[in-house]
């Protein structure tokens, strides 16, 4: 059966003219083939560098220099750059990588790989002599290799869930991949990164215009003490930072995280001395306030056609994260010191959860409801933020003044970003035979 638009060539029935459902047909008809077209980008070998020539590499460069104490803070985030660019591109350099349009399973290993072509060579095998035997060891290769495909992903699923079992959000993502909830099945958009470059800047600028003109909330004076300069971070705190950050790496990461934490104690001092450089001067250097944003679906199954269901996601650099880290330890130490944190401040605190904080959200939303109140709506909340605002606050209720205030100033102040968005297409029209037979089941 086909639908009523498919057009239907050599139409063939064996045997001819005997009217029976039993006869065999065979036909051909012109359709579309939801083959996806295979991306390709540039990619390094980094798992096949020679690790004993990096480090003979690093050795012999500035990086294992002494620095000078009046280095400015640009030249030191640009040098460590250039040496470590110059090793990628020495020992992986860049070599074309194509992509396919689908990921295998993650339980899809080798054994699943060689039962699979193992299949593939018996069923050709049986095409060709149609033998009953051969038929059968293809029946049975087949069923051998469903087994093994549910075996290993039981296996697979429960390893990741005890593996995750501590944590709740992971169980949760985990359960979610698990029922295929994450999936992305609307298909291509066809957007470009310049038109979600140009809604999420217009998304802040309706943002800023609708609150212009409001009154400005109160701003007190309740800090006892001033934080003016941020104190010298020492080679262990810095590595203490870097081994405990997570081993995610950005497009914009001269070298992946992995490599160097492997050689963390060889890059420490002059690290130590860039993330030092950076709280001593005061500012960040620009290179290090770039972000690289990706558009993602806020959730499986929404219409992607709709650029308002994507949410961008910012990826920064390693090293501007590792300052930052060492930024925000100090912050939390003097409003710790000082009992200036809010009462009912969770985000980004030890012992706390974002549970009590939705709970107390959720707790005023129903009293003001109750009441008769109206409510803020808390979606695009950092969007609100008024960066002049959010520094006056620093200054006046948090003490915060000199070179720690500069810092903060040039951390929201000046920054760039460049949007990445590919988007894959279907398309192929190609002319194939459909013949009618039964499953070897």
């Amino acid at each position: 059966m086909t639908f009523t638009d498919h057009a239907l060539d050599e139409v063939i029935v064996d045997p001819f003219g005997i009217f029976s459902d039993h006869a065999l047909v065979t036909c051909q008809l012109l359709e579309k083939v939801g083959q996806a077209t295979t991306a390709e980008r540039l990619a390094r070998g980094w798992r096949r560098v020679d690790r004993i020539v990096l480090g003979h590499i690093l050795e012999d460069s500035l990086l294992c220099q002494p620095v000078p104490e009046d280095a400015d803070i640009d030249d030191l985030f640009a040098t460590y750059d250039d040496v470590l660019r110059r090793a990628a591109d020495s020992l992986a350099p860049k070599h074309p990588l194509r992509l396919p349009a689908s990921r295998l399973a993650p339980w899809f290993d080798d054994d699943c790989c060689h039962a699979r072509r193992h299949c593939r060579r018996l069923e050709r095998h049986y095409r060709r002599t149609s033998s009953a035997d051969d038929r059968r060891l293809w029946v049975d290769a087949v069923r051998g290799r469903l087994r093994l495909y549910r075996a290993k992903k039981e296996a697979y699923w429960l390893d990741r869930l005890s593996q995750n079992g501590r944590s709740s959000p992971l169980v949760w993502k985990s359960l979610k991949t698990m029922l295929g909830r994450d999936r992305d099945t609307s298909g291509a958009t066809g957007h470009t990164a310049d038109g979600f470059a140009a809604f999420f800047t217009r998304k802040v600028d309706d943002v800023m215009t609708s609150t212009a003109g409001k009154p400005a909330p109160p701003v007190f004076d309740s800090a006892s003490s001033s934080l003016s300069s941020f104190r010298e971070c020492s080679m262990t705190e810095v590595r203490r930072i870097i081994m405990s950050s997570p081993i995610k790496s950005c497009t914009l990461d001269p070298v992946p995280t992995f490599l160097v934490r492997e050689y963390v104690d060889l890059l420490l001092p002059y690290i130590t001395r860039m993330v030092n450089s950076s709280l001593q001067q005061g500012r960040l250097p620009d290179s290090q306030k770039h972000a690289l944003v990706t558009p993602l679906l806020k959730k499986p199954g929404l219409d992607t056609s709709n650029m308002a269901n994507f949410r961008p996601v910012s990826n920064l650099s390693f090293m501007s994260k590792v300052v930052e880290k060492a930024v925000s330890r100090q912050l939390n130490e003097h409003l710790s010191d000082q009992g200036l944190m809010p009462r009912h401040q969770s985000a980004y605190r030890k012992h706390h959860s974002s549970e009590t904080a939705m709970l107390r959200v959720m707790s005023d939303a129903l009293t003001a409801a109750d009441q008769r109140r109206v409510t803020l709506d808390l979606s695009a909340a950092f969007d609100c933020v008024d960066h002049a605002l959010l520094l006056q606050r620093l200054q006046r209720t948090f003490g915060l003044s000199g070179t720690v205030l500069r810092w903060l100033t040039s951390f929201v102040s000046g920054r760039s970003q460049q949007l990445a968005y590919t988007a894959v297409s279907y398309h192929r029209l190609s002319q194939y035979c459909l013949k009618s037979h039964r499953s070897p089941f």
